[in-house]
């Protein structure tokens, strides 16, 4: 890195290493929740493969207004899905600024 680069570059404000171990932690904690055969049981194996396995099966049995409330919870189980995602992504992302940070600061230094 050029001389001009380390000139412009701001470290993190400790405020924002708290708020960037925060988002690590959190996705630490998730990802041994993951592991948990009971978590793994309810929310990986009932709440969301077993009901969009079972209910996509027979949606073709249901009127319209079941259908409608099947997909409505098929659309809550992706938000969850996509919610445990994107924890484990802000939390590398975290750990990436993070280090980023820390090289920089030895460059300075």
């Amino acid at each position: 890195m050029g001389e001009d680069e380390m000139e412009g570059y701001e470290p993190l404000s400790d405020g924002e290493i708290v708020a960037l171990d925060d988002m690590i932690k959190c996705g630490e904690s998730l990802a041994r929740l993951e592991e948990n055969k009971d978590f793994k049981l309810v929310f990986g194996e009932q709440y969301v493969k077993a009901f969009a396995i079972t209910n996509t099966m027979n949606i073709s049995q249901f009127d319209e207004s079941t259908r409608t409330r099947i997909m409505e919870k098929m659309v809550a189980r992706s938000v969850f899905v996509q919610y445990c995602s994107q924890i484990i992504f802000d939390a590398n992302q975290a750990k990436d600024n993070i280090a980023y940070n820390d090289e920089q600061l030895r460059k300075i230094n």
